[in-house]
């Protein structure tokens, strides 16, 4: 079956962008479902707005585009717009999201945030600027599917979506060739149980069950994404872990050369890096982290062929932080088992 992608936004302003995507789509192969070419079943029963969510939830793929304008808020709650809504639903119904955001857009909301109480302040173009500036900071600190992509011009939706769709048609084929490696880790870890608890010579092993359990988590996603794309054997790194007492003892074990940055968000300075993992033409891993005052962190990293990774500082200390965590729940382990011994 030909996979069905929803291209979600406002019609009128995006326009030449919701074509330029739905061009791409069609000459990939893909079904684009877009209400304004036909794309969407409407049925006498139901609003215009429910029968694009109905329709949202059979796809296996939903392009978010947002721009100036937030749009017209839900047929049955006043309180978000149908974009919106249907970023709702994606969420919660769970097709994979490819999320573009408009640069200037993107720079209007670092003003905001500046000064988020300031009045009278002009965002040309935007309709609902506090609104739209909410809705991107939802999609941001999302536990999963938080990566934006800004862009200038069409060239750059085209450009990236492709990309995007390449890295993506990947994973699905490492999957299927390797149909074992999508559910490993959880396999692992109840053979790792059972194997222990029938075992009369050795009670079962604790730090292993911790370890994958920590890894399993939806909040360690990267740091676990960061292990696959670093060590990949998922075996070699629980000697590491249990050895070394921090993030970059960790890394000097594995052999991988960290380098820092000083930008605040090289992504883009990365997408151009040559000689990369997988080819040239890698593409940079990005993500958003949460801080206490709600501001988002961009976060990225690179891998090159020698084991040297480019990551910005955010990135380090948040990789940091994760593994300090890991740590201490190891450590309590551990004390717990000295404490049974006594």
């Amino acid at each position: 079956m030909v996979p069905t992608v929803f291209v979600s936004s406002t019609i009128e302003d995006l326009h030449h962008v919701r074509d330029a995507i739905r061009e791409t789509v069609t000459e990939l192969g893909y079904q684009p479902v877009m209400s304004e070419h036909g794309g969407v079943g409407y049925m006498n029963e139901i609003s215009a707005d429910i029968a694009c969510y109905q329709s949202l939830k059979e796809c296996q793929l939903m392009i978010l585009i947002i721009g100036k304008r937030y749009g017209s808020k839900t047929h049955n709650s006043g309180s978000v717009s149908v974009t919106e809504h249907e970023y709702d639903t994606c969420m919660k119904h769970k097709p994979r999201l490819i999320t573009f955001v408009d640069q200037e857009v993107l720079n209007y909301k670092r003003v905001f945030d500046e000064s988020p109480e300031a009045e009278n302040v002009n965002y040309p173009g935007m309709d609902n600027a506090k609104a739209t500036f909410k809705f991107i900071n939802k999609v941001m600190h999302a536990p999963v599917r938080n990566a934006i992509i800004p862009f200038t011009s069409v060239s750059d939706v085209r450009l990236q979506l492709k990309q995007q769709l390449a890295t993506l048609f990947h994973d699905l084929l490492d999957e299927y060739t390797n149909p074992a490696k999508s559910a490993l880790d959880e396999i692992m870890v109840e053979v790792k149980t059972i194997r222990d608890a029938l075992s009369k010579k050795s009670t079962p092993d604790m730090r292993f069950l911790t370890v994958f359990k920590f890894l399993l988590d939806d909040q360690n996603q990267e740091f676990k994404r960061f292990l696959k794309a670093t060590i990949a054997d998922v075996e070699n790194v629980l000697p590491l872990i249990y050895k070394a007492s921090d993030f970059d003892t960790f890394a000097s074990e594995a052999n991988l050369l960290i380098e820092i940055s000083e930008v605040k968000d090289c992504f883009l300075a990365y997408k151009d890096t040559r000689n990369l993992i997988h080819g040239t033409s890698f593409i940079p891993v990005r993500f958003f982290v949460s801080t206490k005052n709600e501001d988002s962190l961009p976060c990225s990293y690179a891998i090159d062929r020698d084991g040297t990774v480019f990551m910005n500082t955010q990135t380090h200390e948040f990789f940091a932080t994760v593994y300090a965590d890991l740590k201490r729940r190891l450590s309590r382990i551990v004390d717990n088992v000295i404490l049974q011994d006594n």
